[in-house]
């Protein structure tokens, strides 16, 4: 038998997928902790937090635990912890005529009784899968207040005969689907403020642009004239110009070094 953790970069493109056997969470954890890449430690939490969740439902019930994320019209395998005789392989997609497919479209919880396997259910792992419970992931958005699917949560015990998980388990399992959820919707949101903040921080470089430029080109005109004007008060005026011109070039200089350390202070 394998034991399966792979911790992959489900929702973080760019951050490379880890293949981490056993003590390979507290690893990454320990790199995280270490890591000068504060990017990559914001990006790489989510997976950590998701993954513990799973790994408890290992440790607590001995029971493998198979997370599935809606992408698109396909629910794929991003995350995966407990004893495979073949290791799943990351990106596989539910079978869309499957018992997971159909609970995950159902939208609500089931702790699995043998009633459910009257029926013939195709199966997406290679192998023989008794499936214990399937919590449906749901995520609401904060921006319109509207929860909609984001995955599904599949708990099940191997080829092994076991009874069904009892009613105070199959809560704690629920719970847990609850808090994956959650930290699906910070990192989303997370996603969301990293971006705004990225456009925020383009503009602002586009319009400190503008005003360098602006500062710079009155100013050099303002000299050129004050050095061919004859009336005195042109040249008092073209002084002043340069004067103010400068005010704002210095004023400019010191936004942007307060922007980028994080302190704004013009005093």
């Amino acid at each position: 038998m394998i034991s399966c953790s792979p911790l992959n970069d489900f929702y973080s493109p760019g951050i490379p997928s880890l293949g981490l056997g056993r003590g390979g969470v507290n690893r990454a954890i320990h790199e995280m902790e270490h890591s000068i890449f504060e990017e990559s430690i914001v990006e790489l939490a989510p997976h950590l937090g998701i993954h513990r969740c799973l790994e408890q439902i290992w440790k607590s019930f001995n029971l493998r635990a198979r997370l599935f994320l809606l992408e698109g019209d396909s629910l794929i395998l991003r995350d995966c912890v407990g004893e495979y005789s073949c290791c799943p392989e990351i990106g596989l997609k539910i079978h869309p005529k499957s018992l997971v497919w159909e609970i995950s479209q159902k939208g609500k919880p089931a702790n699995l009784t043998e009633s459910y396997y009257q029926k013939d259910w195709p199966h997406s792992l290679p192998e023989p899968v008794t499936i214990k419970a399937v919590i449906p992931l749901k995520r609401a958005d904060t921006l319109d207040g509207h929860g909609e699917a984001s995955g599904v949560l599949v708990v099940d015990a191997g080829d092994s005969p076991s009874g069904a998980i009892d009613e105070r388990d199959f809560q704690f399992l629920e719970v847990l689907g609850i808090l994956i959820s959650e930290i699906l919707e910070a990192s989303i949101l997370m996603k969301r403020i990293k971006k705004v903040q990225k456009e925020k921080d383009i503009m602002e470089q586009e319009v400190a642009h503008i005003f360098r430029n602006s500062f710079t080109v009155i100013g050099g005109f303002a000299r050129k004239i004050g050095k061919i004007a004859v009336d005195p008060r042109l040249k008092k005026w073209c002084g002043i110009i340069i004067n103010e011109a400068r005010k704002g070039e210095s004023a400019l200089l010191k936004w942007r070094k307060s922007h980028e350390e994080g302190e704004i202070n013009f005093d």
